[in-house]
C-alpha cells in the first residue's frame, strides 16, 4: 500500500503582504555641516506560519545558570524543552 498525503488550508486564508518605507530628511546649515535624520518602517500582514501538530509536548526541563560579569552564579532559569 502506498503512502498517502493529506493537505488542506484554512477556509479564511488571506493573502499575505508586507509594507516597507524609509524616510530621510537632510538640512544643510553651513558649507561644512549637514544634519540627516532617517527612519525605517516595516510591517507584515497575514504572514504564513507553521504549526507542527506532531511535535511532542514539552516533557523535560532545562536549567540555565545566570552569572554576573565575574562568573559567579547569581540566579537560574528553568524552562521546558
Amino acid at each position: 500500500m502506498a503512502a498517502s498525503t493529506l493537505q488542506f488550508t484554512a477556509p479564511n486564508l488571506k493573502t499575505p503582504y508586507s509594507e516597507q518605507a524609509t524616510l530621510t530628511v537632510e538640512r544643510q546649515f553651513r558649507n561644512d555641516m549637514v544634519l540627516s535624520v532617517s527612519g525605517v518602517w516595516s510591517r507584515g500582514v497575514s504572514l504564513y506560519g507553521v504549526t507542527d501538530v506532531n511535535a511532542p509536548l514539552p516533557s523535560t526541563l532545562k536549567a540555565y545558570t545566570i552569572d554576573d560579569a565575574s562568573g559567579n552564579q547569581v540566579d537560574s532559569h528553568t524552562t521546558p524543552v
